[in-house]
């Protein structure tokens, strides 16, 4: 099976409605990115699944699966298995992601698809413990960015030096690639999207006492030293 059959007849494995199974995936823009960067070399990690996890097993990338779903899982398995695409290299976790992080924080990734609970403060930390071990060079896909915590996460990684846009692809999807080592802990005032957005509050608030954002460089200097 190639991309395109994949596409033209995806696992259907959701059953958002009684009764009523659908499948669900990212912008074919993306895909097409996928398939071109996925190897059997690749180690790869998503939270929730869907037409993506298919392709995972397509390209025979040493994949992990997060999905607290089981009949979903299930219904995967079965449609790769109809479709004689092997999974054998997969790891399904059948738990919400916040139940497996810490058990995957020293992980070592090639490829990050956050793509799981879109709930605050879900996606932040989905990709705080998942991208903790992607390497440089590693990938990072970050999906429904329409929805406020997605977007956040997108606008977030768009200041960092340390992640570059490899392109927008849709409205709905943006995948960046980890281009040097980032510090996963840093202060907010050396976050440029932290920093500009507390400026931003900070002026709306006006009149203050006191220079918030002086204020705390201040104490950071003092921490440091």
């Amino acid at each position: 099976m190639n991309l395109a059959e994949l596409l033209s007849a995806p696992p259907k494995v959701h059953e958002w409605n009684p009764g009523n199974l659908t499948s669900s995936g990212l912008p074919e823009q993306t895909f097409k990115f996928m398939d071109e960067v996925l190897t059997p070399e690749t180690r790869s990690v998503e939270t929730g699944m869907g037409i993506s996890t298919a392709l995972f097993a397509m390209k025979g990338s040493k994949h992990t699966c997060v999905n607290p779903d089981a009949a979903e899982i299930e219904r995967l398995k079965d449609y790769c298995s109809k479709n004689n695409i092997s999974y054998q290299n997969m790891t399904f976790l059948p738990k919400r992601s916040d139940e497996v992080w810490f058990d995957l924080k020293d992980k070592t990734w090639d490829f990050v698809l956050v793509d799981g609970c879109h709930g605050f403060p879900i996606p932040f930390m989905d990709w705080y413990f998942l991208c903790m071990g992607l390497k440089v060079g590693g990938y990072v896909v970050i999906d429904d960015t329409p929805i406020v915590t997605g977007g956040m996460l997108k606008d977030f990684l768009l200041t960092e030096s340390a992640w570059k846009l490899v392109e927008p692809f849709s409205p709905k999807t943006a995948v960046f690639k980890k281009v040097a080592d980032f510090n996963m802990n840093n202060e907010w005032i050396r976050q440029p999207y932290v920093l500009a957005k507390t400026k931003e509050l900070e002026d709306a608030r006006k009149p203050l006492p006191m220079d918030f954002v002086s204020r705390a460089k201040r104490k950071l200097i003092r921490m440091l030293s």
